[in-house]
């Protein structure tokens, strides 16, 4: 969170990287608005893995990418939502009363414009 932080209130042209490796991330908000003068660079070259355990998700989302003027999003890397694991332990929310199912999570972007 504290490189997500920096990268978003630089006041130059930053970029956030995920190097090689595995990195286990649970439920994480990526809010803006940022300073810089372009869209967030975000760079994977690792792989990011979701936990198993949909507990761990708050409003069953995984990555929520809020209130940002666009993101780059490159490097060739891997986001796992390791979801045969979790539709074990996921409901089926057409036979389940709304506000009770547990739904896998999900990547989410909301509030995302462009600078004029």
């Amino acid at each position: 969170m504290n490189a997500w932080r920096a990268t978003c209130d630089s006041t130059e042209q930053a970029r956030l990287l995920v190097p090689e490796g595995r990195f286990l991330l649970s439920s994480m908000f990526f809010a803006g608005p940022c300073s810089t003068p372009e869209p967030v660079t975000i760079q994977v070259v690792g792989t990011i893995v979701a936990p198993t355990d949909l507990s761990e998700y708050v409003d069953s989302e995984w990555l929520l990418f809020e209130d940002m003027d666009g993101i780059k999003l490159l490097g060739g890397g891997t986001f796992d939502g390791v979801g045969m694991e979790s539709w074990l332990t996921a409901s089926n929310c057409v036979d389940i009363p709304f506000g009770t199912c547990i739904r896998n999570p999900a990547v989410r972007q909301y509030l995302l414009h462009s600078k004029p």
